[in-house]
């Protein structure tokens, strides 16, 4: 099974064929070091790593997401998936999600002796720090499902699942009040028809 790991702008839609997804953006910030860093450097760059390690939220991430990792990657080898997208997101795609990606690329290529780990950094001018040559084109098998998402809170160090967003409430929301409108149209209907009839 080929697993790629996918850093990601917060600013951008993601990426059709996520299956799990990793919102970063309360770990270390590097651009609020100032000049300590150089902000062209990628998160997986020693140096980046540095700050971002810097404070242990990275470390208490990884080890809060190891779990979650784990039964994802057991679930879909049952499934038969053969390529599945697991995406971290940060607000700028350049430093938090690009470690986060590199650091579970690596755990799990070193974990699971039948997984093929990749990665892809689009806004490293599409960075792959494997070569995705011999797994980009395998099928994918199964059908295409929202993916599960998880947002991590570093001040109380616990991952909160996210799937249903803000936006699909809404979403409900709305379709619940047009039931809702729906029902109350049919009611008046049956009053009047009980008015005109007489019944």
């Amino acid at each position: 099974m080929c697993v790629v790991f996918t850093s990601h702008k917060q600013a951008y839609p993601l990426p059709n064929d996520a299956r799990l997804v990793f919102y970063v953006t309360s770990l270390t910030d590097p651009t609020t070091h100032g000049a300590a860093v150089n902000l062209e450097l990628p998160g997986f760059h020693p140096d980046m790593k540095k700050i971002l390690e810097s404070e242990g939220k990275a470390e208490r991430f990884f080890e809060s997401a190891k779990p979650i990792m784990h039964d994802f990657m057991q679930e879909m080898r049952e499934k038969g998936e053969t390529r599945v997208v697991v995406v971290f997101v940060c607000r700028g795609g350049r430093h938090r999600s690009p470690y986060c990606a590199n650091i579970f690329a690596k755990y799990v290529q070193a974990s699971y002796d039948w997984v093929k780990a990749e990665e892809l950094h689009p806004e490293l001018d599409g960075v792959s720090l494997t070569s995705p040559n011999e797994s980009k084109d395998a099928p994918r098998s199964g059908s295409v499902q929202r993916p599960i998402k998880y947002r991590y809170e570093a001040h109380t160090n616990m991952l909160h699942d996210v799937t249903v967003t803000l936006h699909d409430l809404d979403r409900m929301q709305d379709m619940y009040q047009e039931m809702l409108a729906e029902g109350l149209a049919g009611l008046q209907r049956m009053k009047k028809k009980r008015k005109s009839t007489g019944k």
